[in-house]
């Protein structure tokens, strides 16, 4: 996930997912220091974010938290909610039966995805 965003500075398998607290925090400043995009830091943040909200249930909601307060755009957002429901190998047909989940937050029709 962090190489699609244009992080190629954090080795995935070394710093994710983060072993405590320091893990936690060291994973934050290498994600804040990398020279990304403004949005591509807090997509993967919130990507981040997604898997403390699935931890912790309905109770909490800080990915969307941190996309309302800092204008994470839509796009960045399905993108980002796609590729962690993929990483979960959470293919489960949605309640219409037309799609699988995480191949509707990747196909949703936006030209311009922010990530090639």
């Amino acid at each position: 996930m962090v190489s699609i965003v244009g992080f190629t500075d954090i080795s995935p398998g070394k710093v994710y997912p983060p072993k405590g607290d320091t893990g936690l925090r060291s994973l934050h400043k290498q994600i804040c220091e990398s020279k990304v995009s403004l949005q591509h830091k807090l997509s993967v943040l919130y990507y981040l974010l997604l898997d403390h909200d699935d931890a912790f249930g309905t109770h909490s909601q800080l990915a969307q938290g941190l996309a309302d307060e800092w204008g994470l755009p839509q796009k960045y957002q399905i993108l980002m909610r796609g590729l962690w429901h993929m990483d979960r190998k959470e293919f489960k047909v949605s309640r219409d039966a037309t799609v699988v989940v995480p191949l509707h937050y990747l196909t949703t029709p936006y030209p311009n995805l922010p990530f090639y």
